[in-house]
């Protein structure tokens, strides 16, 4: 049995230290099961008496006994994942609970961090961004041309975001800005010679705004039994979404009724199906390396982590294409339950790696597992799915709902498979 712990000298201090971390980490991302554990584990060693509350947009700390509590309440914005700051909460926590710092050394400690630089500046951060739209493209079976347009439609995307994080007015119309612009351009150049597929282009350029992680997140924090925080970003996720299908409703409106006019200048090509326009086979492999490269940027993670960024990527999407096909083989009456076990299974094949990685390393897991997840997560399937019951693309034959239907159960498939590889191998961590 664990000694108990001891009072601080100076209570006041470690109260203030820990609502400075649980700030800290709500605002680098961090799921409210995280943050409750990670509190938790710092107050037990502290010796303060802590209950903690956690939604996306706010924090409620109770320190001391029951009939004699002290409430703190921080009203917060959704935070963004930075793998660095993470990284580097994560080792900061472990030294606390190990009694190598106490609450001033680590309040001082904590100051440091968060005054450093950014890991990775604005031109890596806009070269990721095209990076992520082109490799985004090749997932999507597009060809050489809608790879490069892609990339330089995600480019412009990009700097959006960058002006966003500076201006509320741009942040309050990003999702609907971003969209309609990505939209607009890929539909403006389907009509050239140099034709592209604007829904795939469309879907490639902002990908990285789908919210599919948070939708993971999300049934990850109901499946924890935290459902007013699980509950809200859910509604998050499916805000998101409307605005993006918003936002490329109103892209694709402006370039037909300026086709209409334009006419006489530009005939309408005739699109080749992706599947003749496909990159040869060895271009899949190239993207699978530079798609977690760009989420290493995107989410400012370590310079030192990108191979182990790389090699759970890879390991994840390995292991869910095998799986989604050896289960279509085994059972082809039920083909469409292959993307769901694919997922599943990648998502437990990362979840173990992430765990040993957690408890040998002494790297927090979320490090391996945010950049894997947006490799498995279904975020284009809903995306689609919407667009389809507006009649914003084609139709294919699949019926809108079940994609619908197929995002919530990739979703699923994902938390589900987190929560084995938790019990394979907890990563002894709280982050």
């Amino acid at each position: 049995m664990e000694p108990a712990p001891q009072p601080q000298a100076d209570p006041a201090r470690a109260e203030a230290f820990l609502t400075d971390l649980a700030h800290a980490l709500h605002r680098h991302g961090m799921p409210a099961y995280r943050i409750e554990d990670a509190l938790t584990r710092v107050g037990r060693a502290l010796g303060v008496q802590l209950q903690a509350f956690t939604t996306p947009t706010g924090l409620q700390l109770a320190f001391g006994p029951l009939e004699n509590q002290r409430l703190r309440l921080l009203r917060v914005e959704p935070g963004f994942v930075n793998l660095a700051r993470v990284a580097a909460l994560s080792e900061l926590i472990e030294d606390i609970v190990e009694d190598k710092l106490d609450a001033t050394a680590a309040s001082a400690r904590l100051m440091i961090q968060e005054r450093e630089a950014l890991t990775h500046g604005r031109g890596s951060t806009l070269t990721a961004w095209a990076f992520a739209s082109g490799t985004s493209a090749v997932f999507f079976g597009g060809g050489a041309q809608d790879a490069i347009a892609a990339s330089c439609i995600g480019l412009l995307v990009g700097w959006i975001a960058v002006l966003a994080r500076k201006h509320d007015r741009i942040a309050r119309v990003f999702d609907v800005l971003a969209s309609s612009l990505a939209a607009s351009l890929a539909g403006l150049l389907h009509l050239l010679p140099w034709s592209i597929s604007r829904d795939a282009v469309t879907l490639s350029a902002i990908v990285v705004l789908l919210p599919g992680y948070s939708f993971t997140v999300a049934l990850n924090e109901l499946a924890a039994k935290h459902l007013s925080s699980g509950t809200a970003r859910l509604g998050g996720v499916f805000t998101t979404l409307l605005m993006l299908v918003f936002g490329t409703a109103v892209g694709y409106t402006a370039i037909d009724i300026a086709e209409r006019g334009l006419a006489p200048w530009f005939a309408h090509p005739t699109v080749p199906e992706l599947a003749t326009r496909s990159l040869p086979p060895w271009m899949a492999w190239v993207a699978l390396v530079l798609a977690p490269l760009s989420y290493k940027v995107l989410f400012q993670a370590r310079h030192r982590d990108t191979a182990i960024i790389v090699v759970a990527a890879v390991l994840a999407f390995l292991a869910a294409r095998l799986g989604a096909r050896q289960f279509e083989a085994l059972d082809p009456e039920r083909a469409m339950l292959a993307a769901p076990f694919g997922a599943g299974l990648g998502a437990v094949v990362l979840g173990v790696f992430s765990n040993l990685l957690a408890r040998w390393r002494r790297l927090p897991a979320a490090l391996s597992t945010v950049p894997g997840l947006l490799i498995l997560v279904p975020g284009s399937t809903g995306f689609r799915s919407l667009s389809s019951f507006l009649g914003l693309r084609a139709s294919d034959g699949t019926d809108p709902t079940d994609l619908l239907v197929g995002m919530v159960a990739i979703g699923v498939a994902l938390v589900c498979g987190l929560l084995v590889a938790n019990v394979l191998l907890p990563s002894r961590r709280s982050l």
